[in-house]
């Protein structure tokens, strides 16, 4: 949001009282669903190592997220960030990661190992725990496809907030379930 456009809050809550309140939960619904289901595959049906890394990778670029004002300046510190030594990202390590999300943990420490094995986490002398280039590259084309997602669905959204002309419905929304 800009310092001149509106808030969201107002044209959000007349939309979902709106006559297009139905159009609109629908849309969001179903893009909802297929995020989860994506993490899902990505992670070969493993939820729980999906979390704790997210957790780990969230942790470690904590304080980076946190001394940034503007999504412009996350970007700034999240590209000087790159090929930087692991001391730029803040430690964690199984129990602050049981901690934080609730999981047992034991179970942290065997998703851990499974994701170390992958390559997408690492472990120093110390037991800190740092996510990788590996994971990140290993998710682009996930991450590539959400971001088309969610814009096409926002897109979409956005023509009933407030009338405009209709954009189409999200390829993926008019795209049928895949058989298993």
């Amino acid at each position: 949001m800009t310092p001149t456009s509106p808030p969201l809050r107002p044209a959000v809550e007349q939309a979902l009282s709106g006559p297009h309140a139905g159009a609109v939960m629908v849309l969001m619904n179903m893009m909802f669903v297929r995020h989860p289901l994506g993490v899902y595959s990505g992670f070969g049906g493993d939820m729980v190592a999906a979390i704790v890394l997210g957790e780990v990778a969230h942790h470690n670029l904590s304080a980076m997220m946190s001394g940034a004002r503007t999504p412009r300046e996350l970007s700034e510190a999240l590209h000087a960030a790159v090929g930087a030594p692991q001391p730029a990202m803040l430690p964690t390590n199984v129990f602050s990661m049981a901690q934080s999300t609730r999981i047992p943990r034991e179970t942290v420490r065997r998703k851990v190992e499974s994701l170390t094995r992958r390559g997408w986490l690492v472990k120093d002398r110390a037991g800190n725990l740092f996510v990788t280039d590996v994971a990140g590259d290993a998710f682009a084309a996930f991450h590539v496809e959400r971001m088309v997602d969610l814009l096409e669905t926002a897109r979409a959204i956005d023509t009933l907030l407030d009338d405009r002309p209709e954009t189409t419905v999200p390829s993926r929304a008019r795209r049928p379930p895949e058989s298993t």
